[in-house]
């Protein structure tokens, strides 16, 4: 029986759905084959003019959006992107409440005191239209947030330009059972910042690969942004390619084309009430 998942430190991991589908299937665990997910050949280290990159995305052909506010309604003006000429922080995915992106941006918030230099983070994601409790703008105002953007949806083959603009992947989701964007910017050469449960625990090697932090620990979280925002660049370029050198010896890249943020418009958002909902 083959049933999907991911390796670490070259050791072989139970997926967290092993024991239910062997339950299901009354199958001893042990007749099942793990097969590492894999991650499309596109997502690779790449040059990126950076400044030219975000002055595209978040200025001229801006795709952020307001609460009932079309794709577009928010945007940037050059002097306002100052703080990604520093360490850039990236976060890829939907605006659900599993994603935590106001705790995302908290933690940011509460981090960026204790940062050597400037620093951004970038939402890259949200369907337009479909959110869950706060929406990451309204997270802003709240906490008068500096240095976060909000880029947009974009279709998944843009995906590796924004990755190698950035630095570092964050993500704070507390349900990930995968976690296949944390593979993806480890085969652009990122570490990435996580939460220690389900996918990206079985992704991530922590100290290593990057960092895995409890889920809800707002402090734990900016404490890791403060490392990796503080490392000296070398070291984080070293973690990168060990992310990487994880990356394809465990998933591996594949041939087809990934559909994790295109697969999304398909979906269609439920309108709730004062906000944008999932179905």
């Amino acid at each position: 029986m083959l049933l999907g998942g991911s390796v670490r430190a070259g050791r072989r991991q139970r997926p967290e759905g092993l024991t239910r589908a062997a339950d299901l299937l009354e199958l001893d665990p042990e007749r099942f084959v793990l097969i590492p997910n894999g991650f499309d050949s596109g997502f690779e280290p790449r040059a990126v003019d950076r400044p030219r990159h975000w002055r595209r995305h978040l200025v001229d052909e801006p795709q952020g959006w307001a609460p009932g506010e079309p794709e577009g309604s928010v945007g940037y003006a050059p002097a306002d992107l100052s703080a990604l000429e520093g360490t850039t922080l990236v976060y890829s995915g939907r605006f659900t409440d599993v994603k935590r992106l106001p705790l995302l941006i908290e933690a940011f918030t509460a981090a960026g005191e204790r940062f050597d230099g400037p620093a951004a983070l970038v939402l890259a994601g949200g369907y337009p239209g479909e959110w869950e409790g706060e929406h990451p703008l309204e997270t802003i105002d709240r906490l008068g947030a500096t240095g976060v953007f909000l880029a947009g949806w974009h279709d998944h083959e843009d995906l590796p330009a924004f990755l190698n603009a950035s630095d570092l992947l964050v993500l704070a989701s507390v349900r990930e059972q995968f976690g296949q964007v944390v593979v993806e910017a480890m085969a652009c050469g990122l570490p990435a910042i996580a939460v220690d449960r389900a996918g990206p625990a079985s992704i991530l090697d922590d100290g290593e690969t990057g960092w895995l932090i409890e889920p809800d620990d707002r402090d734990a979280l900016a404490e890791a942004m403060v490392e990796a925002v503080n490392d000296p660049a070398e070291r984080r370029r070293s973690a990168g390619w060990r992310a990487r050198k994880r990356c394809r010896s465990t998933a591996g890249p594949r041939s087809a084309r990934g559909s994790r943020l295109r697969s999304a418009r398909w979906w269609r958002p439920v309108p709730a009430t004062g906000q944008g909902c999932a179905a």
